[in-house]
């Protein structure tokens, strides 16, 4: 090459073509967006971005808004719900599996015929045109290497790309760029290996098909951007009941040791990320949160959320979807991670003093769980779960309260199962406050769930009674009388009694009182204080300058209580790891603990001391679903001395109820499940899973046996009355004797 010549540069090879799938998702994607920013979906172009080349399924798509209906175009806030909107159009077009007709017809004819309605910016207008027509979508001009799918939902369901990474500084990759005046969409989809055919077929399209797609209007209301309308148009709302062609799942739900890149895997992962965006979506136009979509994690709980709350109907392809996937609390949970929920304007939220978060007097638990930093229990963790217990033959199945997603969240609990498949043992911790009212249906949760764990993985438990915490914060002192400790102490023998009338294991159980036990877990409390700055236990409790310097030590009572060398004689093992069933807003005072355990147990200790967490969400008072039960209210609560009566004459004149003010309301559309306290109580209670799930169809439609209040707070004061009154006849069978046997320290057997 002579000196000062220019050495020529190579061209890129062209990229290879969009497989079929990609193609025919692209061209839905052209006619959804024109449908709802009033475009013509030619004419605006349709750039392809090659992602598939290294991200197999994936491509971006760009299209030119010139033109728009949209005038003025609405601002920057409304374009989530705007591409919200295409994703589900184009989604519906992919459910109306209408067939692609590729067409070879001559440009003379075709413009006498069309106009200029196919061509695109770039088209080459050859003499023999090669077009592409999806009825309801598109007309447009293609490349000659282009392949199809044969039918619109050969492709699967469509799922744009619209987060981005926390922290990072990249913009989206589907946003309108109104200054630039373009669309632009990443989207992959589900059956990415569908197949496609190159050669003509199908029939061209009538001339007035063409025209009315071409016809740039805005033919769907978006909610939240277009003022008329708060709901999906009627249009739409019709055509989601329709029956779907492609209402069935094309694969059966994977089993979770399938590998990443099987079909089925693949088509399932767009389904649940298309359908944890279009229940964001419906959620934040109708001005919810993510706990509304959260509050009856089933099926028909889903079906009844997005209708009722969200006004925004499954469509049947997605109820038969939902129909063959493990639909639980976790699964949903699992759907909406990292998807943003705007806030709502007009609801109240506010954070109590354990951190828990509260939208509107009700408890946001997929919120709290995330500012907490847990873990949801997933389908995974509870097939583990099971292969422990029940396929060790201990219990009959899951507990009701962890099938149901009641307890929801965990610190530590898969590790723990790694340990137990290794042949390690654990204890269980459990607490309870004595006091003199008498224990409540509520202080049975976190007892019951560490009797169903004792039984399930033949495990020790100590169970700690409070009687020092209880005199710290509501004891007294007057000069004649003196202190009332003393009275305190006196609560406990009745506290013992319904422990061991729950049916614990006595060879294997140790209940103990702070004011009794105290000496021996003392080197403990010691070193957690040393371990622990006043400035963490204050704002853990929210403690103030008044507060007594009781209050402030005795979160070490029982952090010592979940090391295993507190318990030097029951357990005498000190590196034995902890589970501690609990509710949610007592995470912040064992994450507490948490920080500081590796200090006080052997470095051969498998976690390191931290205890590992079940958290349970609240049981509700009878005074209205949302909160969480107290002691104040002797009407709220159903205690476990209560008569048959007592019991019947709270729910039927107290529980706070979700059915309709009339009987033609109510058969028209059914009770609401979220906030009626007798059906929350009974998915509490009731251990029948089949009846539970009639009880909840029939109620919350208003049909069949349960369709009314009174039949369903007749079926729980059964329920209840059943399970009070069992307990009793078992109280009544403790001894003092008995007291003093499970209370005396002593080596348990396990």
């Amino acid at each position: 090459m002579a000196d000062g010549e220019k050495k020529e540069k190579k061209a890129r090879p062209a990229p290879p073509p969009p497989p079929p799938a990609l193609a025919t998702a692209a061209l839905l994607v052209r006619g959804a967006a024109a449908k709802v920013l009033g475009l013509r979906p030619a004419a605006s172009g349709g750039e392809l971005q090659p992602l598939w080349v290294t991200e197999p399924g994936n491509a971006k798509i760009t299209m030119s808004l010139e033109g728009c209906a949209r005038s003025p175009f609405p601002k920057d806030e409304a374009h989530p719900a705007l591409l919200s909107a295409i994703e589900a159009a184009a989604n519906e077009l992919v459910r109306a599996n209408a067939s692609v007709s590729i067409l070879e017809i001559a440009r003379s004819s075709a413009e006498a015929q069309y106009g200029d309605a196919m061509y695109e910016p770039k088209s080459a207008k050859s003499e023999i045109l090669r077009l592409a027509y999806i009825a309801g979508a598109i007309l447009v001009e293609i490349p000659a290497n282009w392949s199809l799918c044969t039918k619109a939902g050969d492709c699967g369901e469509l799922a744009f790309h619209t987060e981005v990474d926390p922290g990072s500084k990249k913009k989206p990759e589907t946003m309108i760029l109104l200054k630039n005046k373009k669309l632009m969409v990443r989207f992959g989809v589900a059956c990415p290996n569908a197949a496609g055919i190159a050669a003509a077929s199908g029939d061209a399209p009538p001339a007035d098909a063409v025209k009315a797609l071409d016809s740039a209007t805005v033919c769907i209301s978006v909610p939240g951007v277009d003022s008329d309308v708060s709901a999906p148009s009627e249009a739409l709302a019709a055509k989601r009941a329709a029956p779907s062609v492609s209402a069935a799942p094309r694969f059966p739900y994977p089993s979770k040791d399938m590998p990443a890149d099987t079909p089925a895997v693949i088509y399932w992962t767009w389904f649940r990320k298309a359908l944890g965006r279009r229940l964001r979506d419906a959620a934040a136009a109708a001005k919810c949160t993510k706990s509304d979509v959260l509050r009856d994690p089933s099926v028909a709980g889903l079906c009844r959320t997005c209708a009722e709350t969200f006004r925004s109907s499954l469509s049947e392809s997605e109820v038969a979807h939902l129909e063959c996937a493990p639909v639980s609390a976790a699964w949903l949970s699992g759907l909406l991670r990292n998807l943003e929920f705007p806030r709502v304007e007009g609801r109240e939220e506010e954070i109590d003093d354990s951190g828990v978060v509260w939208v509107d007097g009700n408890v946001d638990y997929s919120e709290t769980l995330e500012k907490f930093g847990l873990k949801p229990i997933s389908d995974a963790l509870l097939a583990r779960l099971e292969k422990l217990t029940v396929g060790r033959g201990r219990v009959k199945s899951l507990h009701p309260w962890l099938r149901r997603g009641i307890f929801y969240s965990h610190r530590d609990l898969d590790q723990l199962c790694d340990l137990v498949e290794k042949g390690r043992r654990f204890y269980i911790y459990a607490s309870r406050g004595p006091t003199a009212s008498p224990s409540h249906l509520g202080h049975l949760v976190p007892l019951k769930m560490a009797k169903w764990l004792q039984d399930a993985f033949d495990a020790p438990v100590v169970v700690q009674l409070t009687e020092d915490e209880k005199f710290l914060w509501q004891g007294h002192w007057d000069p004649e009388n003196g202190d009332n400790l003393e009275k305190f102490g006196s609560f406990t023998n009745d506290s013992v009694m319904d422990i061991i009338a729950l049916g614990f294991d006595k060879k294997k159980t140790f209940v103990f009182t702070d004011l009794d036990y105290v000496g021996n877990m003392y080197p403990n409390i010691v070193r957690i204080w040393k371990a622990t700055n006043y400035r963490d236990t204050r704002a853990c409790f929210g403690l103030q300058g008044e507060n007594n310097i009781g209050q402030s030590a005795f979160f070490a009572m029982q952090a010592a209580s979940c090391i295993p060398s507190s318990f030097q004689v029951p357990l005498g093992e000190d590196d034995l790891c902890c589970l501690v069933p609990c509710a949610i807003d007592q995470d912040p005072h064992f994450q507490m603990t948490r920080n500081v355990a590796g200090r006080l147990v052997p470095k051969s200790h498998p976690l390191a001391g931290k205890p590992a967490l079940l958290h349970a969400r609240f049981f509700p008072p009878l005074l209205g679903a949302g909160g969480k039960m107290s002691d104040s209210e002797v009407n709220a609560a159903v205690y476990l001395t209560d008569t048959a009566d007592e019991i019947s004459n709270k729910v039927q004149k107290y529980a706070f109820s979700g059915g309709r003010a009339t009987a033609k309301e109510q058969k028209e559309k059914g009770a609401d499940l979220n906030v009626d306290v007798s059906y929350q109580w009974l998915r509490f209670f009731m251990e029948d899973d089949a009846e539970l799930e009639r009880i909840a169809q029939e109620y919350g439609t208003g049909q069949g046996d349960f369709w009314n209040t009174s039949s369903v707070k007749k079926r729980l004061v059964e329920e209840l009355q059943k399970i009070v009154g069992q307990h009793q006849q078992c109280r009544k069978k403790v001894t003092m004797k008995e007291v003093e046997e499970w209370t005396q320290v002593r080596r348990l057997k396990f």
